[in-house]
């Protein structure tokens, strides 16, 4: 699986976009762009062990 995140400038616009996505309905495409934003930045702090 090749990272989505690529850059500490892309984390932390993944943070702010996870924050404004936050609550967002079920079954939604904010909702599914939500869960792969949270995927995605653990796995970010994973490899860069934040």
């Amino acid at each position: 699986m090749e990272a989505r995140i690529k850059s500490q400038a892309e984390y932390e616009a993944a943070l702010e976009r996870t924050e404004q996505l936050t609550g967002a309905p079920e079954n939604t495409p904010e909702e599914r762009a939500l869960i792969q934003l949270v995927l995605d930045v653990e796995i970010w702090r994973t490899k860069h062990r934040l």
